[in-house]
């Protein structure tokens, strides 16, 4: 993710979302999912979302 300088200095904190990707059998570093992804036809997407926590009164 690119922030501006600006937008970088009200950042707190951020991270990757991949609760509804499938990892499949090989997955060396698991990460959590949904209870209910219980096949790879059922993954959201194979693309993780990324996120950044903003302080806007930084």
């Amino acid at each position: 993710m690119l922030l501006s300088p600006e937008l970088f200095a009200k950042a707190t904190g951020g991270g990757v979302f991949r609760k509804g990707v499938w990892r499949g059998n090989r997955t060396h570093d698991r990460w959590d999912i949904y209870d209910t992804l219980t096949s790879e036809v059922h993954a959201a997407s194979d693309h993780a979302a990324i996120y950044a926590d903003i302080d806007w009164e930084r």
